[in-house]
């Protein structure tokens, strides 16, 4: 279950690959409204497309960092 100030990664949808702050959620569907980081205004997210971020710094959970292992990346 994700909480208002909670930390997300969201791993579809339009904003795929990018991190989020739970700023509400709705009581019956359990949408997610977040301020999604680098994006203006807020926006409803899918809970199952969202997975919590437990940061202290830089340390990610270990969830988040096998998904981010197999995200192919590319360079110029």
């Amino acid at each position: 279950m994700f909480k208002v100030d909670d930390r997300v990664f969201i791993t579809r949808g339009l904003h795929q690959n990018e991190t989020a702050v739970v700023t509400a959620i709705d009581d019956w569907s359990g949408v997610l409204t977040v301020n999604v980081d680098g994006w203006p205004g807020k926006y409803n997210i899918n809970p199952a497309a969202c997975i919590p971020i437990m940061a202290t710094h830089t340390v990610v959970t270990d969830e988040l960092d096998d998904l981010l292992d197999h995200i192919p990346t590319w360079t110029h």
